[in-house]
């Protein structure tokens, strides 16, 4: 398998891990905006990580030179960049005009204004030197040409020509530029006039204290900088490496001058390129060279652990960003679930509650005016049952609208504060149900017991419980016909009233005998009614259960929705984890 092929597959790889992720995420069906937003994010975020993952390997693909090594100098203004490759070329270029010098800067001016790039080899193994721009001038115009250089390169050398360690502005443009894509060498430059080295201390080694000190503070900066990148520092004279073989070009008088002192210092051109230890960095790029197809996969395998590092520090700072709202979505719908539970519980209550209530005043109150009408003396018995029949009437209506108005009113009440709870939840979807009208269930309830038990004739005055029996029966009728269920029920009840006080009015002792059978009466249906009612409201209950069961089960779902991202970004990361850790412990020269 061709080098290309195993980078491509690699990119495969990654991007399978992606869009699986990708589909995985975007396959949990939430409800709520919130969860739904957060959810997005992190889709949004895989998303975008494909489209740089494609690009990335497209840039691969296309920009990377597939024949030889290629190294790029970066660094200071000044720093000595085209000194080393001028010193490269001499060396290693036998068909370069003899007129050495001239890439060379005087010290006077950033020198190299855009990349240039030069083809060299060693015992037959090409390679390629790019110098770039320096970054301590005004780089902006060269900036996308200093890019395009570093990212054609298999491998960097930083090249610093101070005498001390990178400043602060320094080393934030090598983090800019070169951050933790491919593999950096520094090359600390000692500068320094030839006239440095006319004693014969000053000969014996480059490496003075001040010399290793510095070297220090300058591999302790990059580190700091560049991390696992970074390969270490190699220390050389490049105007001397330079000066040892050159055959300057008579423009560059300077450093013909250089060149004649230093020969007289030393005893011959090869100790002076022995001691500029420039040697170092010929082994170090010999070997590369030999190993070209190797050193590009490692560089490529760089770029990627670059990439899937931020990849999962990205997806990391966005995990901590959402989580506030991950959590507050949680609580959110735990206290949604216990609240609407709660308001539920608290409308079957009400209903229950104010209904008795309501048939207990109504039939209070029915019990106060057939006093009223039997203490009248002034009518006749024919009168008083006519007008008993209309308050029965009256009370019996007064108690079907009291009944509905309650569960109504309940239901508003409680369908309120669901809405106003949903509002914390960004309008949750679902449906709170309608409440249920008299008609809706009463069909449903079976009342023949009671209809069986009041089933006489209102007509027949012969005795009291056939009176009782034929007043009940006509109430029932009138009820069903205003309110099925509920109605009969309620007819039933003041018509067997009606049949009670008729037997009371025809007796002996007709006053005081009928308030006893009224009172007695009254309290009786009271507790027929209210139990009757019981069994009427059933579904009315059953269906508040169900819109609580409901809620129940959305919210749920959605928690367990959560807990489903959750933990997709968990094995995301996880398995981005287990990635990276292959490609890193990959052989070297493979991907």
């Amino acid at each position: 398998m061709t080098t290309r092929q195993q980078l491509e597959n690699a990119y495969g790889l990654l991007l399978n891990h992606l869009e699986s992720y990708s589909e995985r995420i975007n396959q949990i069906k939430g409800i709520n905006d919130d969860f739904v937003s957060i959810q997005c994010v992190f889709l949004d975020s895989i998303n975008a990580k494909i489209e740089e993952s494609k690009k990335q390997l497209k840039e691969s693909i296309e920009d990377t030179v597939w024949d030889n090594l290629v190294i790029a100098f970066f660094g200071e203004t000044n720093a000595g960049k085209s000194t080393i490759i001028e010193t490269f070329r001499i060396l290693f270029d036998d068909n370069r005009i003899k007129e050495d010098g001239l890439i060379v800067g005087d010290g006077r001016q950033d020198f190299t204004k855009a990349y240039e790039e030069y083809k060299l080899s060693i015992d037959g193994y090409p390679f390629t030197l790019i110098d770039v721009p320096g970054i301590e001038g005004n780089e902006a115009e060269y900036k996308e040409g200093i890019k395009s250089a570093l990212h054609k390169a298999h491998c960097v050398f930083y090249v610093q020509g101070h005498n001390k360690k990178p400043d602060a502005v320094t080393a934030e443009k090598i983090k800019q530029y070169l951050g933790d894509w491919v593999k950096v060498y520094s090359i600390y430059n000692v500068r320094g006039a030839v006239s440095n080295y006319d004693e014969l201390d000053e000969r014996k080694s480059l490496f003075s204290q001040s010399v290793v000190k510095n070297e220090s503070l300058i591999e302790e900066t990059l580190r700091s900088i560049l991390g696992n990148v970074y390969e270490g520092n190699m220390t050389i004279q490049a105007l001397l490496a330079m000066c040892a073989k050159a055959q300057f070009s008579e423009r560059r008088e300077d450093l013909r001058n250089n060149q004649t002192k230093l020969l007289r210092y030393f005893s011959n051109a090869d100790e002076i390129l022995r001691f500029s230890q420039f040697q170092t960095i010929i082994n170090l790029i010999e070997e590369k060279s030999k190993n070209f197809s190797a050193e590009i996969m490692e560089a490529n395998k760089q770029k990627m652990i670059s990439l899937i590092n931020r990849i999962t520090t990205d997806f990391n700072a966005e995990i901590a960003k959402q989580s506030n709202r991950i959590g507050k979505l949680s609580d959110l719908l735990r206290s949604f679930k216990c609240e609407s539970n709660q308001y539920i519980l608290d409308c079957k209550s009400a209903i229950n509650r104010l209904s008795k209530r309501e048939i207990e005043k109504q039939l209070d109150a029915l019990k106060e005016s057939i006093y009223r009408i039997l203490d009248n003396d002034d009518i006749g018995s024919e009168e008083k049952k006519r007008r008993i029949e209309i308050e029965q009437n009256e009370k019996k209506d007064a108690i079907n609208k009291g009944l509905t108005n309650i569960i109504n009113s309940e239901w508003k009440n409680m369908k309120s504060k669901l809405d106003t709870k949903r509002k914390s939840l960004n309008d949750m979807n679902f449906n709170v149900m309608m409440a249920p009208s008299f008609s809706n269930f009463g069909p449903n309830i079976d009342f023949d017991g009671a209809i069986e038990e009041l089933d006489f004739n209102f007509d027949d005055f012969s005795n009291g419980a056939a009176k009782t029996i034929g007043s009940a029966g006509a109430g029932a009728g009138i009820g069903t016909l205003i309110c099925p269920g509920i109605g009969t029920i309620i007819g039933g009840v003041v018509g067997g009233l009606g049949g009670l006080i008729a037997s009371a009015i025809t007796g002996r002792d007709r006053n005081s005998t009928a308030k006893d059978e009224v009172r007695n009466a009254i309290e009786k249906e009271k507790e027929r009614t209210i139990c009757d009612l019981e069994n009427a409201l059933v579904p009315i209950m059953n269906k508040l259960d169900l819109q609580s069961l409901n809620i129940k089960k959305l919210m749920e779902k959605e928690s367990e929705n959560i807990l489903l991202l959750q933990k997709q970004l968990q094995s995301f990361q996880n398995d981005s984890e287990v990635l990276l850790k292959e490609i890193k412990n990959a052989d070297y020269g493979t991907i």
